[in-house]
């Protein structure tokens, strides 16, 4: 399915469904009309987990009372699973920078805390590139380069100046499991997380393989790995590739 070429539109027809995975069942908000939110819907419909792995990964290991950090949460999807897992005595924290996922973002995890702000190493502020062909897509870095984004390319990549936030301003949380999906700028969220991985209950992080989005930005995969190794973890699993966009699930023992 490329989803990557359905056009982001506004006023977008919205549906509720409901989401089952093993015993857990919760409605999810959908936006048919933009691509990413479409493609879970259709996932959904077809009674297909969406990012099975990680999603079984996050039921796994959070239980009640835990605290889960979704970086990069677009809609909603980990942040709306994880409440389920944590329930009324745990936290899940989402940090989105892009406006219109946040508003579907506090639909599916109305009890989530929202931070509007990027995370990375600094507290600077960045320039966002807008993604106009998935919503799922914006990025640290020209996003139209990417062949299937030819609607951003035509606009000439706009960007939007949005706030920057460290993972390190939020240790005092302590989450037990964190998500990291920011299009290539996993090695800055990691950076600024250098204390947060070493939090005494943190036992798994998943993070986004994107090695096209960590060029950009002058970084690599393996420097990403480095820090996650430096901090005790052991990657489980990879599905991404040098030509692809994958999951990376590290975890660390108890």
């Amino acid at each position: 399915m490329t989803i990557g070429l359905l056009p982001r539109t506004t006023g977008a027809p919205r549906t509720i469904g409901t989401v089952t995975i093993g015993a857990l069942s919760f409605p999810f908000t959908f936006d048919l009309n933009l691509p990413t939110s479409r493609y879970l819907f259709d996932l959904a419909d077809n009674g297909v987990t969406y990012e099975r792995e990680a999603s079984d990964a996050l039921v796994r290991t959070l239980k009640t009372g835990d605290t889960f950090f979704d970086v990069g949460a677009n809609c909603g999807w980990f942040s709306a699973l994880a409440s389920q897992l944590v329930g009324p005595t745990g936290s899940v924290i989402a940090f989105e920078p892009d406006a219109d996922n946040r508003a579907l973002l506090g639909l599916n995890a109305p009890l989530a805390a929202v931070i509007p702000a990027a995370v990375s190493n600094n507290g600077d502020g960045v320039k966002l590139y807008v993604n106009l062909d998935n919503e799922g897509g914006h990025s640290l870095w020209p996003c139209g380069m990417h062949p299937f984004n030819a609607r951003t390319r035509e606009a000439g990549n706009p960007t939007v100046t949005v706030p920057t936030v460290t993972l390190d301003q939020f240790a005092k949380f302590n989450p037990t499991a964190i998500k990291c999906d920011t299009e290539g700028a996993e090695w800055l969220v990691m950076d600024g997380a250098r204390n947060v991985l070493g939090g005494s209950k943190l036992r798994l992080v998943i993070l986004e393989r994107n090695d096209g989005g960590l060029a950009a930005l002058g970084h690599t995969f393996e420097q990403v790995a480095d820090i996650m190794r430096g901090a005790g973890f052991t990657m489980e699993s990879d599905s991404g590739t040098a030509n692809n966009v994958g999951n990376t699930i590290w975890t660390r023992p108890a």
